[in-house]
């Protein structure tokens, strides 16, 4: 009963976890990055969903790239966003031009009640970033975040995902099946035939008579 009750619960984690693999959504605070001391949210809305997401878009195609923030100070300021191909450049700057897939003219995006939006038509799946340039009028001020998102591959993901807490299930109802069964009395030390240290019932005791012949007591 009690291994039966252990696969069923190994059984119920996988699916659970599996399901949260394929339907997680993102949390606000993976939404956001960093521009200088004040903070930005990036989410991105897709023709084809009426979910909205921000680190991981599942398809390729046009999408709505969202700017938000309440930072009084970025709104004043002058935002240059630019939209590069994440090619494992170990610095945004690297190949600026070559990589850039979105630099629309830079200007006070945010000044209009802190949110603007661009629309951008993906043709290829891959990393993404997004790198947001905020400078003040006098120039003492000009903060730079960075936002990493992938866009198309996300399906494969949660596959991966999946198959891996599948292989681990089956990984575990494994062992509780080639479990070994608790000790008899023979590994406790005890003679054959004898348990607990008592002669069985049916074992009875048998002694000689005058003519040598064997009786039962």
């Amino acid at each position: 009963m009690r291994g039966k009750l252990s696969r069923s619960l190994a059984l119920a984690a996988a699916i659970g976890v599996a399901g949260s693999v394929r339907a997680a959504a993102p949390h606000p605070r993976e939404c956001l990055l960093a521009v200088g001391p004040a903070q930005l949210s990036f989410s991105a809305f897709q023709e084809a969903s009426n979910d909205n997401f921000c680190r991981e878009l599942p398809l390729v195609g046009k999408t709505i790239l969202v700017f938000d923030t309440e930072e009084a100070e970025l709104r004043d300021m002058t935002i240059d966003i630019r939209i590069l191909r994440d090619a494992g450049q170990a610095d945004w700057r690297e190949r600026l031009e070559a990589n850039t897939v979105l630099a629309p003219p830079p200007q006070k995006y945010l000044a209009n009640g802190g949110t603007t939006s661009l629309v951008h038509d993906f043709a290829q799946e891959g990393n993404y970033i997004a790198v947001i340039r905020a400078r003040s009028d006098d120039g003492v001020r000009d903060y730079i975040g960075q936002y990493a998102f992938v866009v198309g591959d996300t399906h494969q993901r949660y596959v991966g995902g999946a198959v891996v807490v599948s292989l681990l299930a089956a990984a575990y109802l494994g062992t509780l099946r080639v479990r070994p069964s608790p000790p008899g009395p023979r590994a406790k030390g005890l003679a054959p035939g004898v348990l607990g240290g008592k002669r069985p019932a049916f074992a009875k005791k048998r002694t000689p008579t005058r003519g040598s012949e064997l009786h039962d007591e």
